[in-house]
């Protein structure tokens, strides 16, 4: 199969934008079958204008999730330079197969539980974590008592004043620290669990005596 990358320079007084597009347009003149891309400069956007000017098929590396999620076709996930995963770029990242790939794609809570219960008519579970229960959607493939790893995005749970009446699904904690984001704060409660919060709504929340934690049962994954 032939393929061209992205090597050739063009002179370094143009700005690096300009450059690498002119790499681009340089690599794409002889109408390659494939087009190896590394992260540098690359965005949705050109991208597209990519896809619109060739029939080539793309190879970018990148740990930009949100960008393979928005452009890529399929995700190919690498860890120590071996395939963990494949697939479409949403099925990866909603449904990682392990533990290990779960961190690799940045899924903040993994949580160890025992399965209390199960009802597949109502399509519901029961989890037990240390300290406290959560309703879970149902477990195919799973038996009552069996251990679990259950996965769940800090972006994915939300918080409340501990003064306010329990929401569904929710459990009471403690909130250890609060660390800025580039899009909030990432809030740590005990029992390692940890939430993402706008910095509008933790301002009117910080001086919060306790708080509650829902976990969503949409956004349990169990590996």
């Amino acid at each position: 199969m032939e393929s061209l990358h992205l090597t050739d320079k063009l002179p370094r007084d143009l700005s690096p934008d300009v450059c690498f597009r002119g790499e681009i347009a340089r690599a794409l003149v002889p109408d390659p079958r494939m087009l190896l891309l590394d992260e540098r400069g690359v965005d949705e956007p050109l991208l597209r204008q990519i896809r619109e000017a060739s029939r080539a098929s793309i190879l970018m590396v990148t740990p930009d999730l949100d960008l393979a999620c928005a452009a890529a076709d399929e995700l190919v996930l690498l860890d120590a330079g071996r395939i963990v995963q494949r697939g479409a770029p949403t099925a990866v990242l909603e449904h990682p197969a392990t533990v290990e790939i779960a961190r690799l794609v940045g899924i903040s809570n993994i949580l160890q539980a025992s399965i209390a219960e199960l009802d597949p008519g109502r399509n519901t579970s029961r989890l037990e974590f240390d300290g406290f229960n959560l309703g879970g959607p149902y477990i195919p493939g799973h038996f009552k008592g069996d251990r679990v790893w259950v996965a769940v995005r800090a972006e994915d749970l939300r918080v409340y004043p501990g003064d306010a009446p329990a929401p569904p699904n929710s459990v009471s904690a403690r909130l250890v620290k609060a660390a800025n984001r580039a899009r909030g704060l990432r809030l740590e409660f005990a029992g390692a669990i940890f939430a993402d919060i706008s910095r509008a709504d933790f301002e009117r929340q910080r001086d919060n005596q306790s708080w509650w934690v829902e976990f969503p049962v949409g956004s349990l994954r169990v590996l």
